[in-house]
């Protein structure tokens, strides 16, 4: 993606396979070359309060982009590892990006299709630990 582009994917829906909305793209974390590293979304907030932010690394990302939206379906963002208040996280610090990494790593790697395609996989993802907040 281009820097045009990560700017317009600001404010994208990040929805499930069948349009459920989950929430949305908030800002993109880039690394010290300039590169998008990560996508921050928000989710499961109500009326617009309360909502949790996660750090999604780029290459779930750009796998994941159907039609300007985001698809995934609704127990990732669930389950991801939280960002703790409103600040850009840095993507210099290693705990709440290796947690990151790791999570969406195993949820990638535990598919059998493409989260646009909105079809299962044929078998059930690991549940992950209890999400943890920095």
């Amino acid at each position: 993606m281009t820097g045009k582009q990560t700017a317009k994917l600001v404010g994208a829906k990040v929805a499930t396979p069948t349009g459920e909305s989950l929430g949305e793209v908030k800002e993109v974390v880039v690394d010290t070359k300039g590169n998008p590293s990560y996508a921050v979304i928000s989710h499961g907030a109500v009326m617009g309060v309360g909502g949790k932010r996660t750090a999604v690394p780029w290459a779930t990302v750009q796998t994941a982009m159907q039609d300007d939206k985001l698809i995934m379906d609704r127990t990732q963002p669930e389950q991801a590892p939280v960002l703790q208040g409103s600040k850009t996280p840095d993507a210099s610090s290693g705990t709440w990006s290796r947690d990151a990494d790791t999570y969406w790593r195993a949820k990638v790697s535990t598919r059998s299709t493409s989260p646009a395609t909105g079809t299962s996989p044929s078998t059930p993802a690991p549940v992950p630990a209890p999400s943890k907040q920095y």
